[in-house]
């Protein structure tokens, strides 16, 4: 069965390491696309960015800046670092989300 999305809640995008591509990026993105810097993002050790608000709405929407190349600070592996590239969701169900997920990859696991 798949799972229920309710919302979008925002996007991950790295925009490559160091305060020049993160100024570049605030530039397209607040002076551009003329996005609202959220004033709340906690600092993150060794990974600078911002996170932008969309709001459409009652619905508020991001799109989270990461000033990172390789495995960030954050980063468990190459495949496991919340700076890379993601979408993140609201589901109907969390823990069926997880039960739905859980089995998936066990049916696709090499036998």
């Amino acid at each position: 069965m798949p799972i229920k999305i309710t919302k979008l809640l925002h996007a991950g995008v790295r925009v490559g390491p160091g305060d020049d591509n993160v100024k570049k990026a605030l530039d397209f993105y607040e002076g551009l696309l003329g996005l609202e810097r959220d004033q709340y993002r906690p600092h993150v050790p060794g990974v600078p960015g911002h996170w932008m608000n969309i709001t459409e709405g009652d619905r508020s929407l991001q799109v989270h800046l990461f000033g990172a190349e390789g495995v960030s600070p954050l980063g468990r592996s190459t495949t496991e670092d919340p700076t890379r590239h993601h979408t993140a969701y609201a589901v109907e169900d969390l823990a069926e989300a997880e039960r739905e997920q859980r089995g998936r990859a066990h049916d696709a696991a090499p036998r």
